[in-house]
């Protein structure tokens, strides 16, 4: 959790998805919910309320650095094989590759923040 965001803005932030995480979509306690952002701070992102989004703490730990569409591949990949064992070059690759289809990574994993919209 960021030191550097308000309580108001924690409140604004918590509300964006009725609070529930944006990525998995379980509920969350208004008091402790993570804060994602999500252009990750690392590759410049920033505070601003719509690079922030509310996160249960198994999806921020597993998002870290991740942009949006990385984390994206690396939740479809881990829905078909069960486990996390291809590294961001390695998604990147078979995606280039035009090999998802035929490793059954065909269909997109969609985040709760995309299903409620």
């Amino acid at each position: 959790m960021s030191k550097s965001i308000s309580p108001f803005k924690r409140v604004k932030v918590y509300a964006k998805t009725n609070g529930h995480c944006a990525y998995c979509g379980d509920n969350l306690c208004e008091e402790d919910f993570h804060i994602d952002h999500v252009f990750p701070k690392s590759l410049g992102g920033s505070n601003d309320l719509g690079n922030l989004m509310p996160s249960c703490h198994s999806c921020n730990a597993s998002k870290g650095t991740k942009t949006l569409e990385h984390y994206r591949m690396y939740l479809t990949a881990k829905n078909v094989t069960g486990v996390a064992i291809f590294g961001h070059s390695q998604l990147m690759y078979l995606k280039e590759a035009g090999a998802f289809p035929v490793l059954g990574f065909d269909k997109e994993h969609r985040f709760h923040f995309e299903v409620m919209a």
